[in-house]
């Protein structure tokens, strides 16, 4: 992969620590591949130790509207909200997706 990739790779475990990208950027000089494996370990991490939370998070949003799980949704991040509706049955997720502006309609540029 090229370094592109790794600097991506970075990007996304910056954004998944919440640190910042100039404290990590030593990580662009490693294979991609490295970088991701990492990333992706972090997550898992993560994910692991909270598993119990998110559970907890995934039944109280199955009994919530969905317009309300929506509105937790936008102010939650698009991380949380990911794992929360990976968990939830597929149209309940889908439902609760419709309000949610998509990230184009997030950029103050036109898109070509």
């Amino acid at each position: 992969m090229t370094r592109l990739a790794a600097r991506a790779e970075v990007a996304k475990l910056c954004r998944t620590l919440g640190a910042d990208p100039d404290r990590l950027a030593f990580l662009e000089r490693l294979p991609a591949e490295q970088v991701r494996g990492l990333r992706r370990s972090v997550y898992d991490r993560f994910h692991a130790f909270d598993r119990k939370l998110f559970q907890r998070i995934t039944r109280a949003f199955r009994r919530i509207p969905t317009f309300i799980g929506a509105w937790i949704a936008r102010l939650a991040g698009p991380l949380l909200t990911a794992r929360v509706a990976g968990d939830l049955p597929a149209r309940h997720a889908a439902r609760m997706a419709q309000p949610i502006p998509s990230a184009a309609s997030h950029t103050s540029e036109p898109i070509a």
